[in-house]
Order: structure tokens, then sequence, then C-alpha cells
């Protein structure tokens, strides 16, 4: 029988973490199709890794070892690796570690005979109990924590799924416990071998829809969903336009998507306005200069927030320039910070920071007849003083 090509394989689970019985169920299932657990093989997006075996029985079991919460081990991993005593209790049983998932260990052993971890119901509903009062409290900083930072920044609508998919995965994990924990101290045994595969079509198709959602925003995103045609613009913008920039000359904006404006607010930062403008610019002689101008614009509560705004944009471009990046020289422009560069050799970038208020501006022209440097540079920092 030849050899299989493919050794390592990835395969999604079909329940929760917190579904106990379920999950040893599937890992002993999949040992019997020759899919063997690999050492630390779960990933943080879930996938569990297999390596590709002779089919053989194998006995897994999740166990916690982990205590309530108190303000002493508040700031626990629910990662973190079993104590090595603990390792070598268990293997004086032949049980060997293998995984960490959750708040729970996850134990093999070969064959289908052999002295269980633990038989008291009592004891596993004391562990149980735990990593649900765990989970229960990585909900609640979860959920505050967000909360936080939907009133703080906002959330784009993929961040919106995600956080609500979180959520509800914990909810139904603490559902699993919370059951699992009333029957173990009602006396119930587990049941290492529960049916798992048609709960495991409710839940991966829930994680089929989950991407399916994300790749739609995503989708919507790229479209630019929220930006909005120029024409007509509903006011001035708090920065020259490329008409007011224009000494000699008139501006003919192209009437295609490419003229838009985005309007975005936080608490820290109430306004965040980009414009890209694109066309031409018919030069007294008669001659046209192609011409676009992006801008973003910020202002925010706070001058240090403003101050980490423009080094998080300066930090993005040089990160973004894939063969060069050059500092231009600027005069004093009477703002807090200022920087003109250019990226690639294509790409001239004016970056601007006074107070509360920040401004990037990215403009590109045919040969620069339209627009001097000297006019954009200053006119944009008079926007921001």
């Amino acid at each position: 029988m030849s050899e299989p090509k493919t050794r390592t394989v990835y395969r999604l689970p079909p329940c929760q973490s917190g579904d106990v019985e379920r999950m040893e169920s599937w890992l002993q299932d999949m040992a019997a199709t020759g899919l063997v657990l690999e050492k630390q093989g779960i990933f943080w997006w879930g996938l569990f890794c297999f390596r590709r075996e002779e089919p053989r029985p194998i006995q897994y079991r999740l166990f916690s070892g982990w205590q309530e919460p108190s303000l002493r081990n508040i700031w626990q991993s629910k990662n973190v690796l079993p104590p090595k005593e603990e390792k070598e209790f268990h293997a004086s049983y032949g049980w060997e570690y293998v995984a960490q998932r959750d708040g729970f260990s996850i134990y093999t052993r070969e064959g289908e005979t052999g002295r269980e971890m633990h038989t008291d119901p009592a004891v596993q509903a004391i562990d149980v109990g735990a990593v649900w009062a765990w989970t229960r409290l990585y909900l609640l900083m979860y959920v505050v924590l967000n909360a936080l930072l939907l009133v703080l920044f906002g959330f784009e609508s993929y961040c919106m799924i995600v956080t609500a998919a979180t959520v509800a995965d914990m909810v139904l994990r603490l559902g699993s416990l919370r059951r699992l924990r009333k029957r173990l101290e009602r006396g119930e045994p587990l049941d290492h071998h529960r049916p798992w595969r048609r709960y495991a079509r409710f839940y991966r198709g829930g994680l089929v829809l989950l991407f399916v959602l994300l790749d739609l925003c995503l989708v919507l995103q790229l479209q630019n969903p929220g930006e909005v045609r120029m024409e007509p613009y509903p006011g001035d913008p708090p920065f020259p336009t490329v008409q007011e920039l224009v000494p000699q000359g008139e501006f003919q904006p192209k009437a295609d998507w490419r003229n838009w404006y985005a309007e975005e607010s936080t608490l820290l930062c109430p306004v965040k306005l980009e414009t890209w403008e694109e066309g031409e610019v018919l030069l007294p002689d008669g001659q046209r200069e192609a011409v676009f101008l992006y801008v973003e614009y910020y202002e925010t509560r706070f001058p240090r927030f403003a101050e980490k705004i423009a080094r998080d944009l300066l930090k993005e471009d040089r990160k973004g320039s894939t063969q060069s990046f050059e500092e231009l020289p600027l005069g004093d422009l009477g703002v807090d910070a200022s920087m003109l560069y250019s990226m690639d050799g294509r790409w001239t970038i004016l970056l601007l920071q006074n107070g509360e208020k920040v401004l990037r501006s990215n403009l590109w022209q045919d040969s620069g007849a339209a627009i001097p440097l000297e006019t954009w540079t200053e006119q944009m920092a008079k926007a921001i003083q």
C-alpha cells in the first residue's frame, strides 16, 4: 500500500471547545480513520492539525486543572500550558499531553482500555465549573472592551460581524459548559462517544456563513460604499481644492467615480474627511495638465491623539514605499510638525500636524505647471493653523 502524499491535514472542529463529550468523540473517530492530533496542533482560529497514520483506536480526554477566577489569578491565560507535575501524574497512568484549547488540556492514550483520568463526576463538575467561570469572565471583558473601542474609534461592518460571532461562540460555549456541569453534579458520567456529526453540520454551517458575510463585507468595503461623488459637494471642505490651488487656469474634474469624498466621526476624532479630485487643468496657453489631489483631514479631541495619527500615517507611508522613500526640503510653514517626501519617485506627499488637526495630502501632476509646490504646501498649512 502506497504512503499517502499528504501527511498533515487540517480540520474544523464539530463543536465549541466547551462541548467536551462531542470533542472527545470526534478526536477518537478521527484517529479511527487515520488522523492523529499533532502535538500542540491547534491554531488560534480553531483549526485542528492532524497527521496521517495507520488507523487505530486512540482515546482522547479533555481535562481542566483551573481554579475559580480570583484577584490573584485574574490574568491567567486561557491557553497556559499545564504544570509539569500534572503531566507527569497523568503520564504515570498512560495519558500523554498533546494540546491546549480554551482552558482544556487534551490528553491521549493508545488503545481502548485502561484507567480513566477521572471517574468522580463531582470532581469533574468542579473542573468544568472553573472553565465556565473563566469563560464568563472573558465574555464580560470582551464585551466591555469592544464596546469601548466602538465608542472611541467606531467599527467597520466586518469588525462588528467578528465581534458578534465571537460573542455568540462564547455564549454557546457557556451553555455547553453549564449543561455539562449540571449533569455531572447529578452524578451522570461523561459520554466519551457522544454522536457529533449532526451537530457538526449546524456548527460548521455557521462558520461558513460567517466567512461568507466577512467576504461580502470586504468586497463592499473595497468598492468604497462610504464614498460619495463630489458633485455636488455639500459645502466647502476645510482645506483648499484643486481649483483654489490653481493660480491661473480652470480645473475640469472627471465626471465619473474618480472624484469623491468620504466622512467619518468617532469620539476621539469627531472629523475625518477624505477627498479625491482628479481631472485636467486648462492653462491660459491652451495646454492641459492632468492633476489629482488626495487629502486626508482630521480634527481630534487632543493634540496627543493628532500626533499619534500623524506618526501612524508616516509609518504607513514608509512601509508602503516599495522602492524608495525620500524626504524633500520644506520651509517653515508655521505648524507644529511638517514633512514633505516622495514615494517611489512618483508620489509627492505633504504631512502636517498642528494642535488637534492633521492633514495629509498627495499631489500628482504631469509637469508641475498647474500647481506650484510652494502654493500647495503653504495653502494646505494655512488650512490647519
